[in-house]
């Protein structure tokens, strides 16, 4: 018997048609990157979501359990982003806390923090910091995501050149995106860098204004154990709206 996870980032509610256990893994959702409304000052950068990861969780046949999955931070032109959202999985069985905006023309939002999370005590880890603005003209890069077993996500970096600040590296590869160059926006997170920070904007050119990056909205893992059966096949024992898995 072998381990299959499904990703699940909408469709809420998941449907079992099993009974039996699972483990869920949640990321919280990416916050968005400062804007510049100055000739002086760049954007900071978003944080990342946090990770939370709850095993031995009993579903039922044919029950339903509502989850949410954490929006992503939007970047905004000439003002600060917008945080990350909260993901949850059946209310208070895990959740992973959302990233903290990044500021316009200011410092870089913090990471989820693992006290906002729920899930066990040993997996979870708080999501990279987004980097403060440099100079005054560089964004701030965004915050990488965190993962189980292997700790905190990664701070954005700060930059002393014309190129943004890099993106905080994440311990699943869900790394955090650039800061804007000299007068350009900032970078989004990709949009499989599931937590990630958006980068934060670069300093403005007379009167144009600049947005930060977007952040990377969060996701749910559900992982459960195959069924193997006769002739060598395999079974995967569930289903759910989303399909078989």
């Amino acid at each position: 018997m072998a381990d299959v996870t499904l990703t699940i980032v909408s469709g809420s509610p998941w449907t079992a048609t099993n009974t039996g256990t699972i483990t869920v893994e949640c990321w919280g959702g990416g916050a968005g990157g400062g804007g510049c409304n100055s000739t002086t000052q760049a954007g900071g950068g978003g944080g990342a979501g946090a990770y939370s990861k709850t095993t031995g969780v009993a579903v039922i046949q044919s029950s339903t359990y509502a989850f949410v999955i954490g929006t992503a931070g939007a970047g905004v032109s000439a003002s600060d982003g917008t945080s990350g959202g909260s993901t949850t999985f059946n209310v208070n069985v895990c959740k992973a806390d959302g990233g903290v905006k990044g500021l316009v023309a200011g410092g870089g939002g913090s990471g989820g923090t693992i006290a906002n999370c729920i899930g066990d005590a040993s997996s979870q880890g708080g999501g990279g910091k987004g980097a403060t603005e440099a100079s005054g003209a560089y964004g701030g890069g965004g915050g990488g995501e965190s993962g189980w077993g292997v700790g905190d996500g990664n701070a954005g970096s700060v930059s002393t050149s014309a190129t943004g600040g890099a993106g905080g590296t994440g311990t699943n590869g869900y790394d955090g995106a650039a800061g804007g160059n000299e007068h350009l926006d900032g970078n989004s997170a990709l949009s499989t860098n599931y937590g990630a920070g958006g980068g934060g904007a670069g300093h403005r050119s007379g009167s144009t204004n600049r947005a930060g990056g977007n952040g990377c909205a969060g996701k749910i893992d559900i992982t459960y154990t195959a069924i193997a059966g006769g002739g060598g096949a395999t079974y995967p024992g569930w289903y759910s709206k989303n399909g078989w898995f």
